[in-house]
């Protein structure tokens, strides 16, 4: 299966277990690739079937895809 980008959001009574949140994610597949305990956000990978053991953990409000985008390479005569 294809793994994708996604950020799991930690639910506002649980913030302070964001890095133990980050550990059962870990455990159950997700592959932890950032971890920012202060606003409860968890950034990794992850397949389909992980995404919903990732459901199961007490804390986890959302887990949201990741947009990934590129600027165009910078060209002096085209405004950016």
């Amino acid at each position: 299966m294809k793994s994708l980008y996604y950020s799991i959001v930690v639910d506002e009574t649980h913030l302070r277990q964001t890095n133990s949140i980050a550990e059962a994610a870990s455990a159950r597949g997700f592959e932890v690739r950032q971890v920012v305990s202060e606003i409860g956000a968890i950034f990794g990978c992850a397949d389909q079937a992980t995404l919903e053991r990732l459901q199961q953990i007490p804390g986890v409000e959302e887990i949201r895809p990741c947009e990934d985008f590129q600027l165009p390479t910078f060209d002096p005569s085209k405004p950016q």
